[in-house]
């Protein structure tokens, strides 16, 4: 899958820095892709001038944590902030605008993305658990349970 560069500091093979941040989108934006169109997305919250700390404000955020984290390699290695809060970033704004205005967006500007910072990425990394399964029952699990604590009948 064709994918933006989302740290600027390489590692773009398997276990790498990129590779992680890479990670962290793919599962974060199946989590999104998962959502009902009629609910609402996850909600977080930032701080101005503070990189790296991305809090969950509800339950869906919170299950959506649950979701990513819940990959043998990031579980082994840890991930960093900031590794968290623009895979989810990117994840959101790849969900909201779609593919290509999300591509042509970044590429916008003077200091627009260029070909160097597109590359392809295995998405079957972010997803070891399903093994050759349609879909993941680790989101079904993550929205049954983010809904359950909201008070939704999802």
């Amino acid at each position: 899958m064709k994918v933006c560069d989302i740290s600027g500091m390489g590692g773009r093979e398997f276990g790498g820095y990129e590779w992680g941040c890479q990670v962290i989108r793919a599962r974060a934006l199946r989590f999104l892709e998962r959502i009902p169109a009629e609910s609402s997305l996850p909600k977080h919250h930032s701080y101005k001038n503070v990189t790296g700390l991305l809090v969950a404000d509800d339950d869906k955020a919170k299950a959506m944590d649950e979701f990513i984290m819940d990959h043998p390699k990031l579980k082994e290695f840890g991930v960093t902030g900031a590794m968290h809060q623009y895979g989810i970033m990117h994840a959101t704004m790849w969900h909201r605008l779609g593919w290509d205005e999300y591509e042509r967006i970044l590429r916008e500007g003077e200091d627009g993305r260029t070909d160097e910072d597109f590359f392809e990425f295995n998405e079957a990394d972010a997803f070891p658990e399903e093994s050759g399964k349609e879909e993941s029952r680790g989101v079904d699990k993550a929205l049954r349970s983010g809904c359950r604590k909201m008070g939704s009948k999802s």
